[in-house]
């Protein structure tokens, strides 16, 4: 069960990683050149993180559903290989977070973007047990965090 949902999951980060930000705010006058810069990076990853989680929780089901029927098929080495899958794409979630908290976001953004990040790797260990529905949870939690932060 931990190999369907972690493939499942990997799925919808793949997906996640796939989009990028339409959002190109631009910053209002009147503040310094560094906080007008913080504020654009801020406007930039949100939008970002924002997409990507947004298709990370969305593309959750479908990704189990694929891994529950590679699994009721019995090959070992497409099941491996779905895992595999599903695992890279909740990894490229996971790394696309990290990488906009390494830019100079707002620090509640930062705190959203880390916090996210880690949610996302630990469900993708190999060696985690979240049940499926406890998973989907804190997946959306995540979505709903950085959301909040970047309202």
């Amino acid at each position: 069960m931990r190999r369907i949902l972690v493939t499942a999951f990997t799925a919808s980060a793949l997906a996640l990683a796939a989009c990028g930000s339409d959002t190109d705010a631009a910053p209002t006058g009147g503040a310094s050149p560094a906080a007008d810069g913080e504020a654009a990076a801020t406007a930039s990853a949100c939008g970002e993180a924002v997409a990507v989680s947004k298709t990370g929780v969305s593309g959750f089901d479908a990704g189990v559903e694929n891994l529950l029927k590679v699994a009721l098929e019995g090959d070992e080495a497409k099941a491996d290989a779905a895992e595999k899958e599903f695992r890279a794409v909740l990894t490229g979630w996971s790394d696309k977070l990290t990488a906009l908290a390494a830019e100079p976001v707002a620090a509640d953004v930062k705190v959203a973007l880390t916090d996210g990040a880690a949610t996302v790797k630990k469900i993708a260990d190999p060696n985690d047990n979240t049940p499926v529905n406890a998973a989907k949870e804190e997946l959306a939690g995540v979505a709903d965090k950085i959301g909040a932060a970047c309202a």
